[in-house]
């Protein structure tokens, strides 16, 4: 903005009018910023916002300085006598500044009447000036200002608008300085030490749960001199800077994108131990975040492929988008945790086992034991299995070739470790192996088996690592640097080698010889193999393929019941040639033998389901191909199936992607060695989009009901009262800036419903019920606890003690434990989608479905099934009909359990006496067991009928195992070894049952 004066105009009113009226000239500083534009100096917008703000600010104080100037050299120009006051217009400049930022200092002030009366004016507008200044939006840079200053209100304006310089444009200034050095700053990291790289969608209550997990007290052996460098789009702000305050000599704070270079050149990508790219619990966006996370997971493995990412991901259809990438291997221990496909799976077991949802959930997210003397019985109990954690652990040289069996006792009774799983790193042997107690002759190797164990600490998981009877190293806490166990690794590493040379050189031998007899002679064969032309071109071989195919489908599994077949094992014979028929009979055969087969595996209601068949990997069941349309129920189709002992999955409201990923919760409850139950589905069955469908169209008796879980009338067609187990899935996440209730408005009516409906039901029916808002949890406490819930946070609130509230903040944050133990996260997935986790979620991906198993060929996969055995029932109800007059510990039972039924103990669901009952996860071994405790355990899938194995307990042992024990101090109970006392134990049983 430029103005011109002519000189001939001014001379008539000011004699010094080229003193007083030059200030008007600062009008052209307001267009710097402007010309720095057009010769592009300036390029981001950060800066471009600077340089406005501060040419704004500088070029209002100095025409107010100019009017102050005027205003002096006029003086009381109404009287004769009048004097004016000389200052230069430097003068004017510093007492301008001095009176907007400290009200003067009184070294000048003005002696003319008018001078003064612009004082008073100017003093309290000046105070007052960031409320002038801040009115509007548009003050608040400098663009906006240049638009309201004119000639002809710049006389007022200038008196007025800018005392509140020092209030609006200073601040805002160091703010876009602050700024800038926020994101120009660099991680400078310290010699020795490690720093994890944290990005993504998350909000404040989020990370400071990962925060909490991470530098988590018993981490610390693990994190031993790791920080954390987070790095997000968004600046930071108070509430964010509050967390981050506790945990300031450890996380540093960086403004920037993984997508650009430069932000990751910054806080030093290339050398950091690792990356998390978390995702939000309860977002409202989760598609968008998905999709943000994995652009950003890629941005990263492309500016280092060698380091490992972790990836928070809501939904289980956007992995494939991510693994495809060709960076993305499991070489560097990538890992996509799919969060939906957790939860359900994990909703599903507590359908089976009501709680242990809340037992995985506490493991996951660690806590430290405090004082509890003046807590209630339950809440003591609870808290003690709240602090166990879940670890994977390194074994000692001195395990090797011991029995799991006995590794497992021996950690029990010497620790109070229970080892749930082994992680065994060879490719020819199962990455998982859950309960290694079970199996009999399974022996350990230490060179390549993690043990996954629960136990208190992390300084009691490192005595199983440095483990030594020779320098005690697991008493003194140091590493073992005994010769033996060098030697043991020396050994240990010529053996693997030798090994792979000798499978590489077979492998070759073999090649060689094969490749020899095809050259020499040509095989006999009755049969010759045709290529597909020629047996579309010939009639008989098509139809005698088809018959086969038709026999091997479908008319095998109409003969399994003359065969004998068992409910859990299906044996079936080699195909019988029939005569050749022609192409149509082969068509007609095979479509009644469709028909046929498809009436018998969906057989009509009150006929429960027969196991016939298992899919491809041998770990479900399986039947033909079910279409949708057929499993689509109205309320009245459901009466009449009259569903019983069945699993309730509510749907409450829409989801917010639209997509329910069914298979999650389904295939948990479909394993081959449990019962098959009915799985209803009740609410908005559009959720179930056909391409979803056809991941379980194999699966037997899933049904979709259309319906409302709120209606009484729908939940009394479904048979509430007469169900397993019922799960309300929370209606779609969504933003609430008033009460917190609105938010769970939905799955709070329809929980309050279905718990009413519960309660006049003769069943115990356990019900699970996800909640957005989690502080809604108090609503399922029981009166005496209602108060002090809502203060709690809700990991300690009775509802999710009881295992009826499902917390996705603790799943979003236990990305933690994952990162530090990387095993667990390998032992969740086989837990819940068994040992062919890998090939299931291949097919999955690729929209195929369950394939049908070949009998001959394809081995039925053995695993462990979840369950919650009662005190009073087989097999534990026999430990209370001994003679013996003495209190019975849970350490007996644990040690019973495991020898004479191979059934690993992982805690119990003791009964409080206001009625309901409290997960308490490996409680103290001198815990004294009630009648009416139920005990969460892993029993092996060949334990059908729990009885007595007296296989595993009179067993010889090995001599290595022998001389272990005879050489380990403590590892007796009660004066005698765990073998000796489980031996005595069925001797015991047994006379009993005779004298019965």
């Amino acid at each position: 903005m430029g103005m011109t004066i002519i000189n001939c105009l001014s001379s008539q009113f000011f004699i010094n009018f080229f003193t007083d009226l030059g200030f008007l000239r600062a009008l052209n500083i307001f267009n710097f910023g402007e010309v720095f534009n057009y010769l592009g100096i300036l390029s981001s917008n950060n800066v471009i916002e600077t340089v406005d703000v501060f040419f704004t600010m500088f070029a209002m104080w100095m025409l107010a300085s100019g009017l102050i100037h005027l205003i002096i050299h006029l003086g009381d120009f109404w009287m004769e006598d009048h004097k004016a006051d000389t200052w230069s217009y430097l003068i004017c400049c510093y007492f301008l500044l001095v009176t907007m930022s400290t009200v003067g200092y009184g070294d000048f002030h003005p002696k003319t009447t008018i001078g003064r009366l612009y004082i008073c004016i100017f003093i309290p507008v000046a105070i007052n000036g960031e409320e002038i200044t801040g009115n509007g939006d548009q003050c608040r840079t400098g663009s906006s200002l240049k638009e309201h200053v004119t000639v002809g209100d710049l006389w007022l304006w200038d008196d007025v608008s800018m005392q509140g310089i020092f209030a609006v444009f200073v601040p805002e200034i160091l703010n876009k300085v602050s700024t800038r050095n926020e994101q120009s700053d660099s991680y400078q990291a310290l010699a020795g030490h490690q720093h994890v790289v944290v990005c993504g969608h998350f909000d404040n209550i989020s990370l400071s749960a990962v925060l909490r997990g991470f530098f988590h007290n018993e981490h610390s052996s693990r994190r031993n001199l790791v920080n954390m460098v987070i790095l997000r789009v968004s600046p930071i702000d108070l509430a964010l800077r509050a967390i981050l305050t506790k945990y300031n000599a450890w996380v540093k704070y960086f403004q920037g994108t993984p997508a650009d270079p430069q932000d990751l050149a910054r806080i030093c990508f290339r050398s950091s131990a690792g990356a998390m790219v978390l995702a939000t619990p309860n977002s409202s966006r989760s598609s968008d975040e998905d999709g943000a996370n994995i652009m950003q997971a890629i941005a990263l493995k492309a500016h280092s492929e060698r380091i490992r990412v972790l990836v928070q991901l809501h939904h289980f259809r956007n992995k494939c988008l991510l693994e495809n990438f060709p960076r993305w291997t499991c070489r560097s221990k990538d890992m996509v945790i799919c969060m939906d496909e957790l939860k359900l799976g994990l909703m599903a077991l507590n359908c089976l086992a009501p709680g242990f949802s809340t037992i995985i959930l506490n493991l996951l997210n660690g806590h430290r034991l405090k004082n509890v003397g003046s807590q209630e019985k339950w809440r003591r109990e609870y808290e003690f299995g709240v602090s166990m954690e879940i670890y994977d652990v390194s074994l000692s040289y001195e395990f090797h070739n011991l029995c799991a069996q006995e590794l497992t006792l021996f950690a029990y009774e010497k620790w109070n470790v229970v080892i749930c799983a082994l992680y065994c790193a060879e490719p020819e042997k199962p990455s998982i192996i859950i309960n290694p107690a079970g199996y009999r002759d399974l022996k350990i190797d230490s060179l390549t088996t993690k043990a996954i164990v629960i136990a208190t600490n992390s300084t009691i998981v490192n005595k199983m690592r440095n483990y030594c009877t020779k320098c005690r190293a697991h008493e003194t806490g140091e590493i073992c640097q005994c010769p033996a166990r060098l030697q043991f690794f020396i050994q240990a590493a010529g053996i693997k080698r030798e090994k792979e040379l000798t499978i590489s050189e077979g492998s070759a031998n073999q090649m060689h010889e094969d490749a020899e007899e095809e050259s020499i002679s040509e095989p006999f064969t009755p049969d010759p193999p045709r290529t597909p032309e020629e047996i579309e071109s010939d009639p008989e071989l098509v139809a005698v393929a088809g018959l086969n195919r038709a026999e091997s489908e479908t008319f095998r599994s109409l003969n399994a019941k003359v065969k004998g077949a068992s409910r859990f094992n299906s044996h079936h014979n080699s195909t019988t040639i029939l005569p050749t028929r022609s192409a149509n009979l082969v068509r007609g055969g095979l479509r009644q033998s469709m028909v046929t087969n498809f009436n018998e595996c969906y057989t009509v209601p009150h006929k429960s389901y027969a196991p016939k068949h298992f899919d491809s990997t041998g770990c479900f069941h399986w039947v033909p191909d079910t279409p949708i349309e057929r499993v689509r129920l109205t309320p009245a189709d459901a009466i009449r199936y009259q569903f019983r002992d069945h699993y309730l999955l509510c749907i409450v409201g829409p989801l917010e992607d639209g997509s329910l990923n069914l298979k999650s919760f389904v295939y948990p409850l479909r394993f081959h060695w449990m019962e098959v139950r009915d799985i209803v589905i009740l609410g908005d069955t559009s959720v179930v989009k056909e391409e979803e469908w056809v991941k379980v169209k194999n699966i037997p008796h899933v049904f979709l009901v259309q319906g409302n879980p709120c209606s009484l009338n729908d939940l009394n067609a479904v048979r509430l009262k007469k169900c397993s187990a019922c799960t309300i899935l929370g209606e779609s996440a969504s933003i609430y800036d008033g009460d917190h209730c609105m938010r769970d408005k939905n799955t709070l009516l329809c929980a309050m419903t279905i718990r009413s409906l519960i309660e006049q039901s003769p069943l115990n029916i356990h019900m699970t019920v996800e909640l957005h808002d989690e502080q809604n949890a108090h609503h399922f406490s029981s009166a005496e606890s209602h108060q002090l819930d809502f203060k709690l946070s809700t990991r300690f609130q009775e509802a999710f003690a009881r295992g009826i509230i499902f917390s996705n903040t603790l799943l979003y944050s236990s990305i933690s434990s994952l990162y530090f133990s990387g095993a667990v996260f390998r032992f969740l997935r086989v837990l819940l989608f068994g040992t062919a986790v890998e090939e299931l979620e291949t097919t999955n991906l690729l929209r195929n479905g369950l394939q049908k198993g070949n009998p001959n060929t394809t081995p039925k996969a053995t695993g462990n099934r979840i369950a919650l055995l009662k005190m009073n029932e087989v097999p534990f109800g026999t430990l209370f009909t001994r003679s013996i007059k003495r209190t019975l510990r849970y350490k007996a039972v644990f040690v019973h359990a495991l020898m004479c039924w191979r059934i690993l103990c992982l805690g119990i669901y003791r009964l409080d006496r206001r009625g309901f009952r409290v997960v308490v996860t490996n409680p103290h071994t001198n815990l004294k067991i009630c009648l009416d405790d139920q005990i969460f355990c892993f029993v092996p899938s060949e334990c059908t009928a729990l009885a007595e194995d007296t296989l595993s307990v009179f067993s010889s042992p090995t001599i290595d195992s022998f001389s272990f024990f005879s050489n380990t101090p403590g590892a007796t109970y009660g004066g005698m070894s765990a073998a000796e006392l489980a031996r005595q134990s069925v001797v015991m049983f047994r006379n009993l049952q005779q004298l019965g």
